[in-house]
């Protein structure tokens, strides 16, 4: 079984660079910004994307530690990024891989496809959502302290 290829992109696609340097953009921009800065709070209007749910509850939600837990892995810091929230891990991973890809279509006219099984992204989002719930578990019977 085939994992990974690099396919031709279509015409259409081809028109699309647009998009795929402006992805690519942001993509790297939004890395850049996670390496430059050491906390969430120096990330320019932070105050604005703060967790509705903590705000409702004061408890940790699934997401609860993600930037942080992306500017550890940008840091270098991966035993306290997995501690402050695994999924950081799988974030870093798919902007990576989306950067590859724009870069494979811009520069090579070629797109690299990655053949996994359909359950894959399913399971990862359960996974997260999984760890998210336990930890929030833990942190109301006492067990761990908030992330905060």
């Amino acid at each position: 079984m085939k994992i990974f290829s690099f396919e031709r992109i279509s015409q259409q696609s081809r028109n699309d660079w647009p998009v795929g340097l402006i992805e690519l953009a942001a993509f790297i921009g939004i890395l850049a910004m996670l390496s430059v800065f050491s906390t969430p709070a120096e990330i320019p209007l932070a105050r604005f994307y703060a967790c509705t749910f903590h705000k409702l509850t004061g408890y940790d939600c699934p997401g609860c530690g993600m930037t942080r837990a992306c500017m550890a892995i940008m840091h270098g810091d991966f035993l306290r990024s997995l501690l402050l929230n695994a999924g950081g891990f799988i974030v870093v991973t798919f902007a990576a891989l989306r950067i590859t890809k724009r870069l494979c279509e811009l520069l090579m006219q070629r797109s690299p496809a990655l053949h996994v099984h359909w359950t894959v992204p399913f399971s990862i989002a359960a996974t997260i959502i999984i760890y998210g719930l336990a930890r929030l578990t833990l942190e109301l019977c006492g067990t761990i302290a908030p992330l905060r």
